[in-house]
């Protein structure tokens, strides 16, 4: 016996709420709807939330539901992950 007490194995996986850490991310899961949290404000929002639309190296497209988009450069971004 390798373990010799019982235990409890939990296997989690990114899944819905996955992080976006690079710019493949963003290409990869183009059309999902995104969470995005960035270093400084812009305007007075500092949360963003949309679907994801063309991206490159340096950024990405956020499409917003009132038909309006954004770009953001990876470089203002803290934090970002698909959502619900």
């Amino acid at each position: 016996m390798l373990i010799p007490h019982a235990f409890n194995l939990e296997v989690s996986s990114p899944g819905l709420e996955r992080p976006l850490r690079n710019p493949a991310d963003f290409k990869r899961f183009k059309g999902k709807k995104a969470r995005v949290k960035v270093r400084h404000p812009i305007g007075d929002q500092k949360v963003f939330i949309g679907l994801i639309g063309d991206s490159d190296e340096n950024g990405f497209e956020l499409l917003f539901e009132d038909g309006t988009n954004n770009r953001f450069l990876m470089d203002q971004v803290r934090k970002a992950r698909l959502t619900l």
